[in-house]
């Protein structure tokens, strides 16, 4: 329990700082010539390729010394870079962006093995990973009010990092692997439905079918068309429709069962996302239900990986990577090369706020994106566990 809180904070503190410090950069009068694409890039690229490196190591230092706590030393030092960023971004900005890059990877790297390996079921993930986009968010919205200075940001890195040294371990359980039992559900369709053993259990069968899930399911989110809010709260309610459907579908996935979850919840919001062009309030409804099946998908694809909880997590955020980079493909949006339509623009953006561009609604957004989330949906129902049959702490 203590590592939960532990690593739920520890990701919505440095995501709150690298937004603070990413939004701070653009800004600065200190950096005239910045290049918002270079600094995207410098930031976005060892924040997810460098998981998948980290976790491999993982798992390789808990093969050879299981007694080894790899997930301490990680989660301690991704607040370290975090803060190492911060310092750095008074001199330069790209070296900055790519220190924070490192940061997050290893602070979220160590959360996702976490989330994989001390408990069986999807509460622990959905819990986990559902902060980081909401911290990143007010990071950003908070830089660009002034209401939170930057140095709190050290107190909160500091904090983490002790925490992170102190209770960022726990010993293994049995994992997600826990859903691999035979499932006491009587035999028909209700097995079909609730059942413990996936329609298709063969890790070479289910391994190309998740990870494409979990990219197809990235690129429909980047790519979906936000239609904007006069809100004061509109910086917000993405990121915390996100926030709430991935908490709340691994709890939903525990409780009712995984197949049946994520299955229905992908369904109901492939036609949410087609009306959601017109109207803010459905298109967050769409992003909430469709946020519900991540945790259903990492942890299914930790499942086929047992005791590689770090490799699994690493490729997961990989597929993300590619979901998100293939979403910038195809919906053609340009960043923004001076700091100056940053400060005029980038925080309207960040806000949810209609662009200029934005009068009329991209055909992917009502044809490609439903078949997204339509193809993420038959992933979910052949792919994942049933419902938990005991229950376990989180």
């Amino acid at each position: 329990m203590n590592s939960l809180f532990t690593y739920f904070f520890a990701m919505l503190f440095t995501d709150f700082a690298a937004g603070h410090l990413l939004y701070g950069l653009t800004v600065s009068p200190l950096f005239e010539e910045l290049s918002l694409l270079k600094l995207s890039l410098m930031y976005t690229v060892p924040a997810f390729a460098l998981r998948i490196a980290a976790g491999i190591l993982a798992d390789i230092a808990d093969k050879k010394q299981p007694r080894v706590k790899a997930m301490r030393i990680i989660g301690t030092a991704g607040p370290v870079f975090v803060c190492a960023a911060l310092i750095t971004g008074l001199y330069t900005p790209y070296a900055a962006a790519v220190l924070a890059g490192i940061g997050i990877a290893l602070t979220g790297t160590a959360a996702g093995i976490n989330a994989m390996a001390v408990t069986s079921g999807y509460t622990r993930a959905g819990i986990l990973m559902c902060v980081s986009p909401l911290g990143f968010a007010a990071g950003m919205h908070f830089a660009e009010t002034g209401v939170i200075p930057m140095q709190y940001a050290f107190v909160l890195l500091a904090f983490i990092t002790l925490c992170a040294f102190n209770f960022g371990y726990e010993k293994r359980t049995a994992g997600c692997m826990a859903y691999a039992e035979e499932s006491n559900v009587s035999s028909g369709f209700k097995k079909l439905i609730f059942g413990q053993k996936p329609v298709i259990s063969m890790t070479a069968a289910s391994l190309p079918v998740i990870l494409t899930a979990i990219a197809a399911l990235s690129l429909a989110g980047f790519a979906a068309f936000n239609p904007g809010s006069e809100s004061r709260f509109a910086w917000l309610i993405p990121s915390a429709a996100f926030f709430a459907g991935v908490f709340v579908g691994g709890i939903a996935a525990d409780t009712i069962g995984a197949r049946v979850t994520g299955t229905v919840a992908l369904l109901l919001s492939a036609p949410l996302f087609y009306l959601g062009t017109q109207k803010f309030i459905i298109y967050a409804a769409a992003i909430f239900l469709s946020s519900t099946a991540l945790p259903i998908l990492v942890c299914s694809l930790a499942g086929r990986l047992e005791e590689y909880e770090g490799s699994s997590y690493g490729l997961s955020s990989m597929m993300l990577f590619l979901g998100a980079g293939l979403a910038q493909i195809v919906t053609g949006r340009l960043i923004p090369s001076d700091t100056e339509e940053i400060a005029a623009d980038g925080a309207s953006s960040a806000a949810g706020e209609i662009a200029e561009e934005a009068l009329s609604v991209p055909g992917y957004a009502k044809t490609l994106i439903p078949l997204l989330l339509v193809f993420a949906a038959a992933a979910v129902f052949i792919t994942a566990y049933g419902r938990r049959i005991k229950s376990e702490r989180v």
